[in-house]
């Protein structure tokens, strides 16, 4: 927190500080008050709180929030397979098919997953109906 307080990056230190904090609902509203401002969060944005909402039984929002990053990815970004794993892991145990197979979609589409990944997560699913 203190390098982005250095670099002048207020909403930045607000929203990191509100996560570590446990304070989810605020931390959403600094990134709807950059978007209202004409900004487009980043990947790392949406991705920071992802990762706090299996944690307070709020996967689905997780889910929600992983999307919105993939979706905001810049190129050389890397994701932690701790958070989209969880989700994924939730979609099937749900059981959610539709949700689980649109979600494996979007991480291969994104480049997070390979394709012989996403087979292999197919037809596990696939081998568990």
């Amino acid at each position: 927190m203190p390098q982005c307080a250095a670099l002048g990056k207020k909403d930045n230190v607000m929203r990191l500080w509100k996560l570590y904090k446990g304070l989810l609902d605020k931390a959403e509203a600094i990134i709807e008050r950059v978007i209202l401002k004409g900004a487009k969060p980043d990947a790392k944005s949406w991705y920071s709180l992802a990762k706090v909402h299996p944690d307070h039984d709020q996967t689905e929002k997780a889910i929600e929030l992983t999307r919105k990053a993939f979706l905001a990815v810049q190129p050389g970004w890397k994701t932690n397979t701790d958070v989209w794993a969880a989700c994924l892991n939730y979609l099937i145990k749900k059981p959610d098919p539709e949700g689980a197979k649109e979600y494996i979609k979007l991480l291969t589409d994104e480049n997070v997953i390979t394709v012989i990944t996403q087979e292999r997560l197919l037809n596990k699913m696939n081998k568990t109906d």
